[in-house]
C-alpha cells in the first residue's frame, strides 16, 4: 500500500492496472515544486496529476496543491521497494544521505537528489499511460486533447506501435557527442546512429515489461555512475543507455517524438515550434519546454 499526503491510501498496482492516462512529475525544492504546479495547472480540470519529491517538498507540495493533484515521497517509496533491486543506490543511501551527497551538488537549484526522484518516479507511476514531464514544461494543451493525439483514424493508436516516446535531443545530437561531452557516448555505451533522447518528455507505458525493465536499468546505472563520479546530476546518458539496451535486448519499442513534443533546444533551428519571443505556447508546440527559466512560475 502506498501512502499518499492528499486524500486516502491508494495501492499503485491497482492503480496502474486501471486505464487512466495521467500526468507525472518529479520536483525536490520549494521552486521545483511551484513550477510543477503551476504546469499541472494548464493540463485542465480534474487532469490526474501527480507530483513527487522528498519528504520536504512533498510537504509543501501536499499544503499547496489542489484536492486531485497527488503528492508522494518518492524517497520512502522507494526504500519501500528496496530501490527496485538497485543495490547501488541502496548502498549510497546507506553511506551518506542522498541531499548531501557530492554527486549529487551539480550547482543547479534541484541538484542531482531532484535525478533520482525523477527516475524513481516513472517507476512509480500509477497511470496505465504515462506521461513524464520536466516541472519547466508548459503545456499548451490540456490533458484530455494530448491524449487524443495519441490516436489514429481507424482505433489504433500510437501505443499498438510504441511502449515508450521521447523527443531528441538536438544540441547533444549536433555536436555534443565529440566536443561538449565527450564522455556521454562512452559511458552510455549508445552508438553515434542512436537518436540521443531528451529525458524532460516522456511518454510510457509503466504496465508493460520492458518498459519497467529499461526504468530500472536506468536507475541502476545512474546510481552506479553516481558512486564512481560519473557526470553526476546527469540522468540523459543512463536514460539512453537503457533505452538502447531495452530495444537491443529486451524488445522494447521506443520512439521518437518530433519537436512539437519537446521543443527544448530546437527553437533556435525551427522558430516557429516555439515562437519563444512571444512568450510560452505561442508557436506550434504542443507541450512547450525551455520557454522560461526553472523555478519561476511566470510565463
Amino acid at each position: 500500500m502506498v501512502p499518499w499526503l492528499r486524500g486516502e491510501v491508494h495501492n499503485f498496482m491497482a492503480l496502474r492496472m486501471t486505464n487512466t492516462t495521467g500526468v507525472i512529475y518529479a520536483a525536490v525544492g520549494s521552486g521545483l515544486v511551484d513550477d510543477a504546479l503551476f504546469s499541472a495547472s494548464r493540463l485542465g480540470a480534474g487532469a490526474d496529476v501527480t507530483v513527487f519529491g522528498d519528504p520536504e517538498t512533498t510537504s509543501r507540495c501536499a499544503e499547496k496543491a489542489p484536492p486531485h493533484i497527488q503528492c508522494v515521497d518518492a524517497i520512502a517509496q522507494l526504500e519501500h521497494a528496496q530501490w527496485f533491486g538497485c543495490e547501488s543506490c541502496a548502498r549510497l543511501q546507506g553511506a551518506q544521505p542522498l541531499r548531501t551527497s557530492p554527486w549529487y551538488s551539480t550547482g543547479k537549484p534541484s541538484g542531482g537528489h531532484n535525478r533520482l526522484v525523477k527516475i524513481g518516479s516513472l517507476l512509480l507511476a500509477p497511470y496505465h499511460t504515462s506521461f513524464f514531464l520536466d516541472a519547466d514544461v508548459v503545456p499548451c494543451l490540456p490533458l484530455r486533447s494530448l491524449r487524443r493525439l495519441m490516436g489514429a483514424p481507424g482505433g489504433s493508436s500510437i501505443w499498438d506501435a510504441a511502449d515508450l516516446l521521447a523527443a531528441t535531443n538536438r544540441m547533444y545530437n549536433d555536436y555534443a557527442r565529440t566536443s561538449r561531452y565527450p564522455g556521454h557516448q562512452k559511458l552510455g555505451g549508445t552508438p553515434v546512429a542512436w537518436p540521443y533522447l531528451n529525458s524532460g518528455v516522456i511518454l510510457f507505458r509503466p504496465d508493460r515489461a520492458p518498459v519497467q525493465a529499461a526504468l530500472r536499468q536506468w536507475l541502476c546505472g545512474y546510481c552506479d555512475g553516481a558512486q564512481k563520479d560519473q557526470l553526476p546530476g546527469e540522468d540523459q546518458p543512463y536514460f539512453n543507455a537503457a533505452l538502447y539496451r531495452g530495444a537491443s535486448m529486451h524488445h522494447l519499442r521506443v520512439i521518437a517524438l518530433p519537436p512539437t513534443w519537446n521543443p527544448r533546444n530546437w527553437d533556435m533551428v525551427i522558430p516557429r515550434i516555439t515562437n519563444h519571443s512571444k512568450g510560452c505556447c505561442k508557436g506550434s508546440a504542443y507541450l512547450d519546454h525551455g520557454c522560461r527559466k526553472p523555478n519561476s512560475s511566470a510565463i
